[in-house]
């Protein structure tokens, strides 16, 4: 909070007095993004707490008058794979809207078990999501490294389609770790 008041001092000149404080009670109470956390995971006032599990690394993307929060859904049930791509949609910050899965994790052979955080950017009229692809299962033989970056395409942010053909690889004679090799931000 301090970093985020002196932010605002530094960046537009605001006054002390301009700032209204927020309580963490009427975040609660006015939006459905974090509701109030009963006991689990990380403890009953963890906020990334979902009734069906966690919000984590959001990746916001703006467009059509709305802010698309994708995040990696965390709500591991003993199932292989994890973190499908998830999404709220919110005008104004304060009221969200939950979208669902957007992309969802792959089987064992996939080369995305586990889906990571990546970015989204728009070429013509498809919006294009590069993620982190994420199998344990794979430890570089056979060309086949854990930590890969995939893509899925949509044209509307809501339908997206994996594209099995666009796999990069970790490049690993330049010093890059291809056990770490995730996150894509494109720009």
């Amino acid at each position: 909070a301090q970093a985020l008041l002196a932010g605002c001092f530094l960046m537009s000149g605001c006054k002390k007095n301009d700032i209204t404080p927020i309580a963490t009670a009427d975040v609660n109470n006015k939006t459905d993004l974090y509701p109030s956390a009963p006991a689990k995971w990380f403890g009953g006032s963890n906020p990334y707490y979902l009734p069906a599990g966690f919000v984590g690394d959001v990746m916001p993307y703006y467009a059509n008058d709305s802010f698309h929060l994708f995040y990696l859904h965390d709500a591991r049930n003993g199932a292989a794979g994890f973190h499908p791509w998830n999404k709220f949609t919110t005008k104004n910050l304060t009221e969200y809207n939950y979208n669902g899965v957007m992309i969802p994790y792959g089987s064992a052979t996939d080369y995305d078990l586990a889906l990571g955080t990546g970015s989204i950017v728009k070429v013509g009229d498809t919006y294009c999501a590069y993620y982190s692809g994420f199998n344990p299962n794979f430890n570089g033989s056979g060309g086949k490294y854990r930590d890969n970056i995939l893509m899925a395409t949509s044209k509307d942010l809501n339908n997206w389609q994996k594209n099995p053909s666009f796999l990069m690889k970790p490049e690993t004679t330049n010093g890059y770790n291809y056990w770490e090799f995730r996150e894509p931000y494109i720009f």
